[in-house]
Formats: structure tokens, C-alpha cells, sequence
């Protein structure tokens, strides 16, 4: 072989390469037993050789197994050849001190261009003429350089199949399953001819708007959809929520931060319609790294539209209806900054009562008869250290908004996130006449945990631990407050502050559900004075903030609209977080939000109401009577106009039929007639009241109930009148009438 001194190192390689593949291609590997072959062998080999003998052949006491060009080239091409291998093709690994190398002597090669020095890269890539075509059967395939995995092009040497592809794609992209079900579930009813008719761009497919009108508002990016246009959509799709003439539009405003480590926020003005539960519409969506001011020039356009449409109306369909604004639903920030009035930690800051807060290392409002404040005195400013000076709110402009009236206090913010969030951290760290023991507070985060699997499934969160408060949501909040937290405190909460705490949860019960509402509406408000007097002598005076203050005026709001989870937050809440996750990169988040509002996102998704029912699980486990032999049996039961969902299982087989609370242990379908549905019910043959004080809980419908009959009786599906919370006390269990389902 030639001298390689003059040669580049990139030309010494390849010369190498080439040498070492022609040479290797002249030594033939043994078929038969020949008397050459059995004198450089370890063992004596008769006809044939199969492939795992072909494997340990060996020349010169050095293994030459077939992949001997493999080990060759891999020295080549890794960095380490000590610690590298190599995968043959009958699945067998070689460690590099197994390979047949050449001697140095067979051609002229410069001794250097084996050391470290010289070994190539991993991450090399030969090119294609790097490599002669009688080589590059046995050269071991490397990575690419963004080490991604073969994506089934002619690259790769193996074409992948259709369903190979789509799995790819799902773990690239980490599509969740139930995304990928969906798209199955597509595919599946598409023949080949309307595939190949699908773009190949998403933005073709969903009809992305390609300029997109961002103007500057109130300083930042500002974009108004408007109410008129989100009204003709719902119309279109819930025609039966537009029964009434008059239609009452909820409005909410609130800013979240779009980014960790940036300041950039998304302040949209979301509004919804009091007949439509949960259905929710940005009417304009602003994004800044501040707050938006003016605020004049914030709600400008939406002050004039609302005017419009009080005095004017719209028409959709051959139909006239009139607009006005029922509630504008918000925290205390935002209700301050919408209404121009001084902060909740200001010394006027209460929006309901004239009394001046007093000093106590905070703000405190200790007054439970301080004269109301009404539409007028506010409009008229007759308690101006209330209001900022030289600034009035906007929407005194409307017709339809009392600054007073019409701004509920949301008690998702005021009682989950405030008072009950309070209450929780005076048990865990306020004085110590108060503070519960680190074994109490143990005992108490584990009966929570327990309680997960009694938890229905229509809640989303399950009870967590009392030491991981802080991070507890307002769902979970609430859920401690109403259903887990009078179960798991008992006898382990001092008496008095239990009952205090019971307070507080009855009167919320009371003022969400519209049955005890219509009777015990004065008893829930004189519930709510003695808790907040209360407060002040169990926690101390410095203790009866703004929001503690604030819930002797939250039967004000259940009187004028209902229960409270009329102009609750909740629904606002969520749909600001589905906002948020259409950002996907910190470049003009406000067009985004348009662009993926405007292809349909977060939108309404359903054309018609229809009821949805469904069965499923089917078994033949039983219990199943003999005059139902001939029905179907399942599991599982839900229905989108009904009690939520339905279960054998612990946790959603608790309900009451015809008066009695009991456990739901079959479903049964069909029989003589199809459309017949049945349940298999055992009831509770002894239930009495939980707690007797401040009122008994059989008023409130929460019962103890223990022993079951044993008996299973048929009811019709349609005899289930009420679905309860079923959680374990001592040897029985608390049923609560579940009230939410989320």
C-alpha cells in the first residue's frame, strides 16, 4: 500500500476505509468442512456451518465472526473503542477487544492513525462518497445529527408503515391518548380517497386567518371580538338558551401571567350568559406587561357596544332581543380597579357598608351594622374617601350596572381562597390557643388521604394532605369546606373551634343550594354575623380583614341572584387557564390568542344539546333478580342532562330513591322493553342525624347512616332523585348531597 504521509487526515481515513473493506472482501469465510479451516479453528467443524458457529470461528486465536467488518469500521467510527459494541445481526454484543483488527504490516498506514487522537467522532457522519457501495452492507447505520429517530424516509433503509408513522408522530409530539383515540376514531370513518383529498398544512385545515387586526390599546396589544358576535354563535348552537326576549350578560375581568419569567400578562373581558351554564366568550383579549391603563380606553369599546345594545337591542334570525348587564363578577383587585374605588386594604375599602376600617398591624373592619352603601350614594360620590380622586369608572355609563348592585362579591375568591385558606393556616400556624399538634395535624391529613377513593369521580381533585394547604386550589377548598373537612375535623378540632367551622360551612351549604336558600335565607345570614363575631374572639381582632368582614354581606348577593354558584368565578377561572395554554411561545401571544380563538378554540364545541347517555362495562357478575333475567348488565351510567355519573363502585354508587339513601349495586338495560333502564338498590335501614348543631343535619339532608337491609330492590333509572358524597365515620358513613360536578 502507498505511503499516506502526504495525505490530508480526512484522505488517510478514507484510504484506510477502502483498504480494510477490499481486503476484508477477499478473505472468504468457511461453508464447508475443509482441512484449511479445521487447522485455524478450536474445534473440529463437520459440514455446514450454521450461523451461531460461523460466529465463534476464529484466526490466528483472534474471533473472526462474519461481522469482523463491522468491528473494523466501528473502530473507525467511535471515539472510545475500549468501551464500545457493537449489536450483530443475530443479536449477539461484541466488546471491541473481541474484533479482528489487521496488522499494522499487511499495508503502509501511519501507526499514529490508530491512536485516540485520531479516532473519529461519534457524532461523524460519513458522506456518500466516503463509503465504497461493496462496504456499505456491513458499515453499522449512525445517528443523525439532531438524534432524532427514523422518521420512515428512504434515509432510515426501512420504510415504515402507516401505523408505525402515526405512532412516531404521537411520541414526537406527545400527543395525550385521549387525543389520539379521537383522531383514531376520525380516521376510521374516512376512506382513502378523502384522506388524500386533506391538506397538508394545518393552517389550510383550519382555516387560519393570515393577517389578524392587533391594535394598541390602554398599553398593549389589544383585540375586540365584541358581544354581538359571540351571542350569534351561541344562538346558532343553543337556540333553547334564548327562549327569554331579554338576555342577562355576566362579565368577568382578570389578569393571569402568561410566562414564569416574564411579566407579560393576559388581561381578557370574558363575558357569559346567565341561561347558559359554563359556556363562557372572550369579548376582548389584552395582553401587556402591566395593567391596562387608561382603564377608559381599556373597556372603551365594549361601553359603547353595551350601550348599543340597552338602548337598540340585536336581531338574529327573525328574532329581536333585548341586552343588559346583569353582573360583573371579580376578586376585590379587580373589582376595585373597574369600579375606581380604593383598594381591600385601604381603610374604606368595604364595597358594601360606609364603615372606616381601624388599625390592628392590619386593616380590620370590626363593625357588623355600618350603614349599607346603595347605587346612589356611590353614583354621587357621598363618601368620597371611598372612591380615587379625579377618577370615575366608565361603566357608570350604563344604564343596566349598578357599581354597588351589580358586582357580587364572587365567593370563590372571598370564602375558598380567603377565609377558608385563613382558617386552615391559624389551625397550622397561628397562636397557640389555636394551633393544632403536629399529631393532630398528621391524623387529619390522613383520614383526608383515605377519603380519596369515597371521593366521587365528577370532582377532578382529591383530597390532599393538610400540610400542602398552600397549594391546595379553590376546588379543593371548597370541597373541604362543604363535604370532607366536617367528617375528618370531628373530634379531632377543638370543640369550640369545630363548631365554629361548622358554622361557617352550613351557611355556605345553605346559600348554594336553592331549596334550603328559599327557607333558611335570614338563618344563614345571622349564621354568617356570629361566625365573623366569632372570628375576632377565637382568632383575634387583627384577624377580621377584608374578606372575613366581607361575608355578612354574601346573603345580599344569594338574595338578588340565586345560590351563589350563579355569580361564582369558577367558570371564568377555567376558561382564563384554557386562554392561557393557547400561548405557545413568547413572540405576539394576543394574535395568537385570535388566531386559535378564531380556528375555534375554546369555543363552544357542542351544535345541538342533545342528551348523551351511556353505558358502559358490561359484566354478568350479578346481583341480578329473577324478573330481570333478560336485561343487560352494566357498570357503569352516565347522563349529560341527569345526576352526573353512576357506578357500582365506591365512591359514585351512593344515591336516594324514593326518599331512602342507599347503594346502587347493578344496572340493568333492556329486557321486554329496549329502552328501559333499571337499577339494583340495597338502602341504609338506619340513618340518623351527623350533628345536631347549629341546626340538624337532616335539614340539610346530610345523614349518619350505617347497617344496609340486604335487600336488593328494582327501581326504574328514572326513580333517582339525588346523588350523595358517601365518606366513612367510625363504623358507619356521612352521606352528603353532592352539590358540584367538578
Amino acid at each position: 500500500m502507498q505511503n499516506l504521509e502526504k495525505y490530508s487526515y480526512r484522505t488517510k481515513r478514507r484510504r484506510v476505509v477502502s483498504a480494510v473493506s477490499k481486503l476484508l472482501s477477499e478473505i472468504e469465510c468457511p461453508t464447508e468442512n475443509t482441512k484449511e479451516n479445521t487447522e485455524n479453528t478450536d474445534e473440529t467443524v463437520t459440514g455446514p456451518l450454521p450461523v451461531q458457529t460461523l460466529s465463534h470461528v476464529t484466526v490466528n486465536n483472534a474471533t473472526t465472526p462474519d461481522q469482523n467488518c463491522v468491528a473494523l469500521a466501528d473502530d473507525y467510527i467511535t471515539q472510545d473503542n475500549a468501551k464500545s459494541t457493537v449489536s450483530t445481526a443475530d443479536g449477539e454484543m461484541y466488546s471491541s477487544s473481541d474484533y479482528f483488527v489487521p496488522h499494522e504490516s499487511w499495508f503502509d498506514v501511519p501507526a499514529d492513525l490508530f491512536s485516540e487522537e485520531h479516532s473519529l467522532s461519534q457524532d461523524y457522519n460519513f458522506d456518500d462518497g466516503d463509503i465504497p457501495d461493496d462496504c456499505a452492507e456491513w458499515i453499522p447505520s449512525v445517528a443523525n445529527d439532531s438524534g432524532d429517530e427514523c422518521d420512515g424516509s428512504s434515509a432510515c433503509g426501512v420504510e415504515l408503515s402507516d401505523k408505525d408513522k402515526l405512532v412516531q408522530w404521537a411520541v414526537k409530539y406527545n400527543i395525550s391518548q385521549d387525543a389520539l383515540s379521537a383522531l383514531l376514531v376520525v380516521l376510521q370513518s374516512y376512506d382513502t380517497s378523502q384522506i388524500n383529498n386533506l391538506p397538508k398544512d394545518s393552517r389550510t385545515l383550519l382555516s387560519t386567518e393570515r393577517h389578524v387586526d392587533i391594535g394598541q390599546k390602554a398599553g398593549g396589544d389589544y383585540y375586540y371580538f365584541g358581544v354581538q358576535y359571540w351571542l350569534s354563535i351561541l344562538f346558532q348552537r343553543f337556540p333553547e338558551a334564548f327562549d327569554s326576549s331579554h338576555l342577562k350578560l355576566l362579565i368577568n375581568v382578570d389578569g393571569i401571567p402568561l410566562f414564569n419569567s416574564s411579566s407579560m400578562a393576559l388581561w381578557p373581558i370574558l363575558g357569559s350568559l346567565m341561561t347558559l351554564d359554563s359556556c363562557p366568550f372572550p369579548i376582548a383579549v389584552f395582553c401587556s406587561k402591566k395593567k391596562p391603563e387608561p382603564l377608559d380606553d381599556y373597556v372603551a369599546d365594549f361601553i359603547s357596544e353595551m350601550q348599543c345594545l340597552e338602548n337598540v337591542g340585536f336581531d338574529c334570525e327573525g328574532r329581536h332581543f333585548g341586552v343588559s348587564l346583569h353582573a360583573v363578577i371579580c376578586d376585590a383587585p379587580a373589582r376595585a380597579f373597574l369600579k375606581c374605588v380604593k383598594s381591600h386594604s385601604g381603610y374604606d375599602s368595604c364595597e358594601r357598608c360606609c364603615q372606616r376600617g381601624e388599625w390592628n398591624g392590619k386593616v380590620t373592619f370590626p363593625d357588623l351594622s355600618a350603614e349599607l352603601r346603595t347605587d346612589s350614594n356611590f353614583q354621587y360620590k357621598e363618601f368620597p374617601d371611598h372612591h380615587l380622586p379625579t377618577l370615575s369608572s366608565p361603566l357608570l355609563h350604563l344604564n343596566s350596572c349598578g357599581l354597588v348592585s351589580s358586582f357580587p362579591l364572587d365567593y370563590m375568591h372571598l370564602v375558598c381562597l380567603g377565609v377558608m385558606r385563613r382558617l386552615v393556616h391559624l389551625w397550622i400556624c397561628g397562636p397557640r390557643s389555636t394551633k393544632l399538634s403536629q399529631c393532630q395535624i398528621a391524623v387529619v391529613s390522613d383520614k383526608l388521604v383515605s377519603l380519596q377513593s369515597h371521593i366521587p369521580r365528577d370532582f377532578a381533585r382529591k383530597p390532599r394532605t393538610l400540610q400542602e394547604y398552600k397549594t391546595w386550589k379553590a376546588t379543593e377548598l371548597r370541597q373541604f369546606l362543604i363535604y370532607s373537612g366536617p367528617v375528618v375535623l370531628r373530634g379531632i378540632l377543638p370543640t369550640t373551634l369545630y363548631e365554629h367551622f361548622l358554622a361557617l360551612s352550613v351557611a355556605i351549604r345553605i346559600l348554594l343550594t336553592q331549596e334550603l336558600l328559599d327557607h333558611y335565607l335570614q338563618y344563614a345570614q345571622d349564621l354568617l354575623k356570629y361566625f365573623v363575631a366569632s372570628f375576632g374572639v377565637i382568632y383575634g381582632q387583627d384577624q377580621l380583614v377584608y374578606n372575613v368582614h366581607s361575608l355578612i354581606h354574601i346573603p345580599d348577593d344569594a338574595k338578588k341572584y340565586g345560590t351563589l354558584d350563579c355569580v361564582s368565578a369558577f367558570q371564568f377561572e377555567t376558561f382564563l387557564g384554557r386562554l392561557k395554554k393557547l400561548v405557545r411561545r413568547p413572540q405576539q401571544p394576543c394574535t395568537q390568542i385570535v388566531r386559535r380563538v378564531l380556528e375555534g378554540h375554546c369555543q363552544p364545541k357542542s351544535v345541538e344539546r342533545a342528551e348523551t347517555v351511556m353505558f358502559k362495562r358490561p359484566h354478568i357478575e350479578g346481583p341480578l333478580p329473577v324478573t330481570h333475567v333478560h336485561c343487560s348488565q352494566f357498570k357503569q351510567y352516565f347522563a349529560s342532562s341527569d345526576f352526573s355519573f353512576m357506578s357500582v363502585s365506591t365512591g359514585d354508587n351512593c344515591f336516594e330513591i324514593c326518599g331512602q339513601i342507599g347503594l346502587v349495586r347493578n344496572i340493568l338495560r333492556g329486557g321486554r322493553d329496549k329502552d328501559q333502564c333499571y337499577v339494583v338498590f340495597e338502602e341504609f335501614i338506619d340513618a340518623s342525624s351527623y350533628f345536631s348543631q347549629p341546626l340538624d343535619s337532616q335539614s340539610l339532608c346530610i345523614f349518619l347512616v350505617q347497617k344496609l337491609s340486604g335487600v336488593h330492590t328494582v327501581f326504574p333509572l328514572n326513580a333517582v332523585t339525588k346523588k350523595y358524597v358517601l365518606l366513612p365515620y367510625k363504623s358507619g358513613f356521612v352521606a352528603v348531597p353532592q352539590m358540584h360536578k367538578s
